[in-house]
């Protein structure tokens, strides 16, 4: 074989070389970024889940006593017990599974710090009011609130005025499960409270909160809290994702909203009057990333 013909077959062999490397390279850099993309895809449907739970407790417990709890619940002689969190948590987890796995199932008509309640202060028990656990402290003095209610007067979470969300299905409920003084007790109760318009805001994720999620406190008052957004003060809206935060309507919607949405602008929604007034997507919507995958966009 010449030098010449030995050389180009020299060349070639190193070219092809040279290709298989990139090849090998391009092959490999897709793997990974399908990899890492599979992994934030499954994060962010994970995450849409856990936002929307904690929203849908919420609603379980309006269905079930016909209206929403207090911000802070007491017992029959004032004392505060919990959080709101807490009731809604004790109402989805009376159950089987959760007694065998904490060998007791916690008690709402007692303290947050009640021995049968302090075994619930941690994941996995309601762990979708606390956040994503790959981002959060779990243990029993990490687990603040990821979820405030906004509260004070005309708010869903007004405590002089008992507020309740949309159901069509409560009064054939009252209707078919009790009878006579109860059931007249029942629907009394249920015309007593004022239902809240659909675009209300009823919570809204709060980053770097002061209190355990079971704690009574916590929630964003319109007559206190800071007139900010994204910021992370624990008393403002905010995210622990660098984009936006989460914010649950009256009518089950879940919504991810940039941090760039004006606090006036989301403060409209936040009294049942104002909710009234605005238009929901005119307003919002602008600055809506992303819904939940449970409920159109309305």
């Amino acid at each position: 074989m010449s030098s010449d013909h030995a050389k180009r077959w020299e060349h070639t062999w190193r070219t092809l070389l040279v290709f298989l490397f990139v090849l090998v390279l391009l092959v490999t850099a897709v793997i990974f970024g399908a990899v890492n993309l599979y992994k934030k895809t499954s994060a962010q449907l994970s995450d849409d889940l856990r936002a929307w739970f904690a929203l849908d407790h919420l609603l379980t417990y309006n269905e079930y006593y016909y209206h929403l709890p207090p911000a802070q619940v007491r017992d029959s002689n004032g004392h505060v017990l919990h959080s709101w969190r807490f009731a809604c948590g004790c109402l989805g987890m009376n159950d089987g599974a959760i007694a065998g796995y904490y060998h007791a199932i916690p008690n709402a008509d007692k303290s947050w710090t009640d021995p049968v309640n302090a075994r619930f202060t941690h994941p996995p028990f309601a762990d979708f009011f606390i956040g994503p656990l790959d981002y959060i402290d779990t243990t029993r003095e990490g687990c603040k609130a990821r979820f405030a209610a906004i509260a004070g007067p005309g708010t869903t979470f007004d405590d002089k005025v008992p507020c309740r969300l949309a159901n069509p299905l409560i009064k054939e409920d009252i209707q078919r499960s009790y009878e006579g003084a109860e059931r007249k007790a029942r629907m009394h109760e249920y015309q007593t409270t004022i239902e809240a318009p659909p675009f209300t805001v009823v919570l809204v994720e709060v980053r770097n909160s002061k209190v355990h999620w079971m704690e009574p406190g916590g929630d964003l008052d319109i007559r206190t809290m800071d007139h900010t957004i994204g910021q992370g003060t624990g008393n403002d809206p905010s995210g622990i994702h660098p984009d936006g935060f989460w914010v649950g309507f009256a009518d089950g919607q879940m919504w991810f909203v940039s941090h760039e949405i004006p606090y006036k602008d989301l403060a409209k929604f936040f009294t049942l009057a104002g909710a009234r007034e605005h238009d929901r997507r005119a307003v919002i919507g602008p600055y809506v990333l992303h819904t939940n995958f449970y409920q159109p966009k309305k």
